[in-house]
């Protein structure tokens, strides 16, 4: 995979060493041997921000299993494809039903699952002053395990603390996962760092940029575009998505030129994607981010013309806007 800067070499005979070098963002790892391949299923509601943590669980997976070992899409009617049940190390599957997400971890037989949740908790903050500490989310995660009658998710991605936190909450799925860099690298701190500082960066621009570009852009947004802001947020509402102070095409070309881009996005197509998968069992998202999409959609045009902001987003930029993530 030269064109991505990247190399995957696996030793004859044995799944139990291979070496992958990811030259991009200056990590090298060996894997060890590996145990039953995952299964990974993001579960909310509408509006909670699932496609922020689908897309996160998408691309750490590539980060731990490589891109042509990664299957990600939708999971509704209870079941998979059944092609990627058996050629891929890690499924990712997303969907809005619990009944849906019950299913499919209950019915896994050859996979390990892990069930991700997003969910709301709004006094979460006020009972733990320190929310940014990764783990104010347990509680909420043993209150769903009761109510789901033992369904227990491995991690809750709270809608409050995400406000809080922006994408810097994507940190959570170094632990939750036991590794970024390699499968169970805990021993490895800089790998770990070097890919951890990969997910970060590509989901720092990806998150501002759903917010601001293609079919689920922000409301706020949305509407100046149109002609009428005072339809949106006041920009002083932590939630206001702020797209006028950015270059949008700037910031989608910076996103493309991410290490875990150019290294799983040919091969993945959810992480060139700015939407989630159909709800159709098995199916997948349709890449457009390719540099210029944001720039050739006429209804940025205007936009980006007429502003001079910034060429990259601010921390506390789309991961604010929780209406846009659906």
């Amino acid at each position: 995979f030269l064109a991505a800067g990247v190399s995957w070499a696996q030793q004859p005979l044995t799944l139990v060493s291979w070496t992958t070098t990811f030259l991009a963002a200056g990590v090298s790892w060996a894997q060890q041997p590996e145990g039953p391949p995952e299964l990974l299923v993001q579960y909310g509601t509408p509006r909670t921000a699932t496609t922020f943590q689908f897309q996160a669980l998408c691309a750490a997976a590539c980060l731990r299993h490589g891109p042509t070992r990664v299957f990600c899409g939708a999971c509704s009617g209870g079941a998979v494809r059944n092609e990627a049940q058996s050629t891929h190390r890690s499924i990712v599957c997303k969907t809005h039903s619990l009944d849906d997400a019950r299913r499919v971890v209950r019915s896994a037989s050859s996979r390990t699952p892990m069930l991700f949740v997003t969910a709301r908790n709004a006094s979460v903050l006020a009972e733990n002053t320190a929310a940014c500490d990764g783990d104010a989310w347990r509680a909420t995660a043993r209150n769903l395990a009761r109510e789901w009658g033992g369904l227990e998710p491995a991690y809750v991605q709270i809608v409050e603390i995400l406000e809080s936190r922006g994408h810097f909450i994507v940190r959570d799925l170094d632990r939750v996962l036991g590794g970024l860099g390699r499968v169970g690298a805990a021993s490895d701190a800089a790998t770990r760092t070097d890919a951890l500082d990969a997910l970060v960066a590509y989901m720092r621009y990806w998150d501002r940029l759903r917010s601001c570009c293609g079919p689920q852009m922000s409301a706020d947004y949305r509407a100046r575009l149109a002609g009428n802001p005072a339809a949106g947020r006041d920009a002083g509402d932590p939630g206001y998505a702020a797209c006028e102070t950015i270059r949008v095409d700037a910031v989608e070309r910076l996103l493309v030129e991410t290490a875990l881009f150019r290294q799983c996005a040919r091969d993945i197509p959810q992480l060139a994607a700015l939407q989630a998968p159909p709800a159709k069992s098995g199916a997948v998202a349709t890449p457009v981010l390719d540099g210029q999409y944001c720039a050739r959609a006429p209804k940025h045009r205007r936009a980006n013309s007429g502003t001079g902001g910034a060429s990259a987003p601010n921390a506390t930029g789309a991961s604010s806007e929780p209406s846009s993530l659906l």
